[in-house]
C-alpha cells in the first residue's frame, strides 16, 4: 500500500459511507480495488456538479436539509440572472 489513509470514501451497497478504518482495525482486502474503481457517469456527474457549486452531495432531502442549515440555498438555484418574462403589454406591441 502506498499510503497510510485512515479515512476514506467508499462505495457500500450502492452508498458513499465515510468509513474510519481504525475502528476496523485493518483495511479490507480489496481496499485498493473498491478506491480505483470508476464511478458510474449519473455518479460522476453529481460529485462533479457539488464539486463545482459547491454543494452538498447526496439524496434530494438530504442536500436540502444541508444546504438550509448551512446557508447553502444560493448553490442549489440555477446560476445567472432570471430571464426575463414577457409581460401582456409588451406581446401586444
Amino acid at each position: 500500500m502506498t499510503g497510510h489513509y485512515h479515512k476514506t470514501r467508499l462505495r457500500i451497497r450502492g452508498h458513499f459511507s465515510l468509513i474510519d478504518f481504525r475502528l476496523l482495525g485493518e483495511y479490507p482486502q480489496n481496499w485498493a480495488s473498491l478506491v480505483n474503481e470508476p464511478l458510474p457517469d449519473a455518479q460522476r456527474a453529481a460529485a462533479r456538479e457539488c464539486l463545482t457549486r459547491g454543494r452538498p452531495h447526496g439524496d434530494a432531502d438530504s442536500i436540502v436539509r444541508t444546504a438550509a442549515t448551512l446557508g447553502l440555498a444560493h448553490t442549489l438555484r440555477p446560476r445567472g440572472r432570471p430571464r426575463k418574462t414577457e409581460t401582456k403589454d409588451e406581446n401586444e406591441k
